[in-house]
């Protein structure tokens, strides 16, 4: 399976926790407000089945 460059970066949890936090920073600015909810969201379940 190839892996696509954004899922070598989810790899790990200090990853995932940082993705979110650009997420956050970049929600309203060059995220919209509405994409920030999805990407947070699914970041957070991420992390629960882990």
């Amino acid at each position: 399976m190839l892996e696509l460059p954004i899922a070598w970066s989810l790899k790990a949890n200090n990853d995932l926790n940082s993705f979110m936090n650009e997420v956050k920073a970049q929600s309203g600015k060059q995220i919209s407000n509405e994409a920030a909810t999805y990407l947070l969201r699914d970041a957070q379940y991420v992390l629960s089945q882990q």
